[in-house]
This record gives structure tokens, sequence and C-alpha cells, in this order.
């Protein structure tokens, strides 16, 4: 399976969108509540329209998030594929993003931090795309989807940190950026408290994002054995990319060394959403997955034994179907 995903033929597509209900059927058999209110604004208005699309069929709501997720995964391959991260087009970022998504996937369902993703893949390629030019487009936009991703997570605002780490690797210092690159990350703010303010909403809106946005749609979780069986999988696959990572590093282009930095830089900022809650959640991992995989993805594409892929492989999804079904048929 490893194998096909390492190419890019049109029918991998296929054979993705397969991947990702087999890997995600749980949520057709035993669905998890579909919360439909949340204090991030934009989060909201998407699930009032999700709601709206599904009139509360969990068998669409699950259609509906499968077709997100496979949303985010391919834009992700594509933006690796685009700036040739790899040494060859590939569908791995993709694959690896379903699985990893898959496995946390009853504590990602729809939240906030989940569609906050759509906006830092945005950021990300904005970024990417600043890289030696002198428009100043780029760094107002990466600033603006920041902005856009704190009003679908507020927590996604600990990212403007990124948006600095990012213009300070990519390009020529320029205050003027910065400076833009700042008033853009607030700019949605001042359009959308204008519109609050018209409608007399705007003490509302100040007290649920800004002062309760750390509490959006909170899935409280407590330490048990299939925690740490996952938190121990997350940390293997850190262990042995970064290894690969590193072996790979300086054999690739200075471009390609810089995009493949920011990648670590938005991993490691990514925690930091996890600081910005009240009560401990798996929800701000939906974010860290996102360049996690990329990495993920590093290791299937450089291990040369098939053997050795399958059974990297295989040793996450038996611990996934594991825990999705011993949940549902409690064993």
């Amino acid at each position: 399976m490893i194998k096909i995903f390492k190419t890019s033929e049109s029918f991998v597509l296929l054979l993705l969108v397969v991947y990702a209900i087999v890997v995600n059927f749980n949520l057709f058999i035993n669905p998890p509540a579909f919360i439909t209110s949340s204090s991030a604004p934009l989060s909201q208005w998407l699930l009032n329209g999700i709601d709206f699309i599904a009139q509360g069929n969990s068998v669409v709501l699950s259609i509906i998030f499968l077709i997100l997720v496979l949303m985010q995964a391919s834009i992700l391959n594509f933006l690796v594929d685009y700036h040739k991260l790899f040494n060859a087009y590939t569908s791995l970022p993709a694959f690896c993003y379903i699985l990893l998504i898959a496995l946390f996937n009853e504590h990602i369902y729809f939240s906030p931090a989940f569609f906050a993703n759509f906006a830092i893949l945005v950021t990300l390629t904005k970024i990417y795309a600043s890289y030696n030019t002198q428009s100043y487009t780029y760094p107002f936009d990466a600033g603006f989807a920041v902005g856009i991703a704190s009003l679908f997570y507020f927590p996604a605002i600990i990212l403007s940190i990124f948006v600095f780490i990012g213009l300070g690797s990519m390009r020529v210092f320029n205050w003027r950026e910065w400076l833009l690159a700042f008033m853009s990350i607030l700019t949605p703010y001042v359009l959308l408290c204008t519109a609050f303010f018209m409608g007399d909403g705007l003490s509302n809106f100040l007290q649920t994002h800004l002062l309760s946005g750390a509490n959006t749609i909170i899935t409280p979780v407590t330490l048990n054995f299939e925690l740490i069986i996952k938190t121990g999988i997350i940390l293997a696959i850190i262990l042995i990319a970064m290894l690969f990572f590193q072996g790979q590093f300086y054999k690739r282009v200075v471009k390609i060394r810089k995009m493949l930095t920011l990648l670590v830089h938005l991993m490691s900022i990514s925690v930091g959403a996890f600081l910005l809650i009240n009560q401990f959640s798996l929800v701000p991992l939906a974010m860290f997955l996102l360049p996690l995989s990329v990495f993920f993805a590093y290791i299937f594409f450089e291990v040369k034994s098939t053997l050795t892929a399958e059974l990297i492989h295989i040793s996450i999804l038996l611990p996934l179907f594991f825990f999705q079904y011993a949940t549902i048929y409690n064993f």
C-alpha cells in the first residue's frame, strides 16, 4: 500500500477516498456528538451551515467530515508537490494526514481547530510563495489568514509568531512588511467588530470570543491507556521522522531547507495552542497534525524496504482500529 501511495498517479486519488472511509468507518457506526455551538464566530456560522445541510443525519455529517479531511489532505499534498519538498511527486503527505486524523477522529470531529486548518494552509502557502520577492501582498495575506484562523479557533492566534518567523526566514528583513503583517492579523477583527457593532452584537462577540475563546468546544480528555498509546505513537513518529529529516536536510537546496525548517517551526508553535486552553483537550492537535504529516511522509518516502514501511503502517493501523472499535463494542 505504501508503494502505491508513493506515486502521484490519478487513480491514487480514488484510493485515498476509499482509504479515508476505511480508517474513519467508526464515525458511521458510532458517530461522536455533533456540537453545534462555538464561541468562535466563523466556526459557529460554519457549524450552522453543516447542521442545515445534514439535518441531524449522522451519516451525512460523517460524509461531510470526510470530504473536509480529503480537501485538507489534497491541499497539503499539492503544496508539498508544488514546492518539490520531496525528490519526486508523491501522495504520501495526503495519505499520512488522513491516517493521523483517523487516529484522533473522535476528538477532531468538526472541531474549530480542524476548521482553522484551512486558513493555516493558506498561511503556509503565502509564506512559501513570498520567498525572495518584494511584493507586500504575501505578508498581508499570511497575516490575514492567521487572523481568520483565530476566528475559527481563538488559540490559533499563537500562529502569529509563525508568520513573523516565516517572513524572517523567507525574505530579507523589512520592518514595513512586519508592520503590515501585524496590521493584517488584526484586520479580520476590525471588519468583524464593525459588523457586530452595527448589529448591536459587539459586546457579546468580545465576551464570547476574546474572553472565552480558549473554551471553544472543549472535549475533555482524561489520562488513560488509549491516550498513552496514541501519544507514544506520535512521539515515535516525531523521533523517527527527525532522524530521516536530519539525514536528508543538508542534501537539499537552500530554498527547500528553509521551507522544511518552517514546517518544524509550525509544528513547534502549534503545540503552544495547548497553553491557551483552560481545560486539557486534544482539539488543538488538529493544527499540529498538518506539519507532522509531511515529516511522517518523509519516513515512508525515505525507507528503502517496502516491508519496513508496511510494518510501520500496520503498527499504527492496529491500535487505530483497536481503540476505535473497542469503544464501540466495549471490549
